[in-house]
């Protein structure tokens, strides 16, 4: 992914955005309104396109998505930023940590 804010040529598609059915550049308010319309269908309140890009980074990484991955897919500039962003210290995390810190205690 490059970041690359120039629009596309006309009729092209980038990594950051696919043409339009008749081969313009997708407006950003119209994306937005669209999805606001299916959203809503849905019955999802309070949920934005940041919210979505933030939960599907935060899946990938508890996934075990390599954070670098995951950087390049969000065009962040370090996975750092990602990692502080995205990573989250869940129960899970906390008991497996615990655990092997119990196992290097008993060696």
């Amino acid at each position: 992914m490059t970041n690359d804010a120039r629009p596309p040529e006309h009729g092209r598609s980038t990594a950051w955005s696919p043409p339009t059915e008749i081969g313009t550049p997708l407006e950003p308010r119209n994306v937005l309104r669209r999805f606001e319309v299916l959203a809503d269908r849905a019955g999802l309140t309070g949920v934005t396109l940041h919210t979505l890009r933030h939960s599907a980074a935060s899946f990938l990484l508890a996934a075990g998505t390599h954070t670098e991955v995951v950087q390049e897919h969000l065009g962040h500039s370090s996975s750092a930023i990602t990692a502080d962003i995205h990573s989250h210290v869940g129960p899970a995390h906390q008991r497996e940590a615990a655990g092997r810190l119990d196992q290097a205690l008993r060696w």
